[in-house]
């Protein structure tokens, strides 16, 4: 408990200091283009748009493995003592990724840095902090999205293997190394502020320490 405590201040902390130093913006620069709505020299690049449409497939492919096994481990004898880590990461994927993020992003109002005047984008909005959200803007059926990052969230629920098998330094390596691919990707496209995506990490990653410890996973080694 202690961790997850501490973890969250840090967090608090870090998004606090985005806000106050106004790196959101600084950092959107980098990717912007006057004149260039859409940057198009980013959003267009193969491969930030093979992230975008695919970069899904992997965590969702994991999850779904989860699934089989969960259900098999009910009629598979050498499967059983795998149940209790497969429910470990379906509940993950359906909370974090799932109903805490979208649900966030449905109801925050937070536009996008595409969407925003300063940028040329393709709404009216002026930029909002994290701190700040709108949950009024509700007749733009696209618009005000952004906090947190779905993408950024299904990326990151890669590190569900660093909790499933024993708490490996290098399945926490990976699963930072693909949510953060796909965070840059959504970041220089102008889906995202840096904010969005660290909050992403935060959601997942503090969902799957009180999971972890609630149903007390790595407790047993397999």
């Amino acid at each position: 408990m202690k961790k997850i405590i501490y973890i969250s201040a840090a967090f608090l902390i870090i998004l606090s200091a985005i806000y106050f130093l106004n790196l959101d913006l600084k950092i959107a620069y980098l990717f912007y283009k006057p004149g260039n709505p859409f940057w198009d020299s980013w959003s267009k690049n193969p491969v930030w748009v093979f992230s975008y449409k695919y970069g899904t497939v992997l965590p969702n492919l994991i999850g779904a493995v989860a699934f089989i096994v969960l259900i098999a481990g009910f009629f598979v004898s050498k499967l059983k003592e795998w149940r209790k880590r497969c429910i470990f990461a379906v509940l993950l994927l359906a909370l974090a990724p799932g109903l805490i993020v979208q649900t966030l992003k449905e109801t925050w109002g937070r536009p996008r840095p595409i969407e925003l005047k300063i940028f040329n984008g393709s709404g009216d909005f002026e930029y909002r902090s994290p701190f700040n959200p709108n949950i009024n803007v509700t007749e733009h059926d696209n618009d005000g999205n952004a906090f947190p990052s779905g993408h950024a969230a299904i990326g990151f629920y890669v590190l569900v293997l660093y909790f499933v098998f024993n708490r490996r330094t290098y399945l926490l390596l990976a699963g930072l190394a693909y949510g953060g691919f796909m965070s840059f990707g959504r970041m220089a496209q102008g889906g995202h502020f840096l904010s969005d995506v660290l909050t992403s990490l935060f959601i997942v990653y503090i969902t799957a320490e009180a999971l972890s410890k609630i149903m007390a996973i790595n407790k047993k080694q397999i």
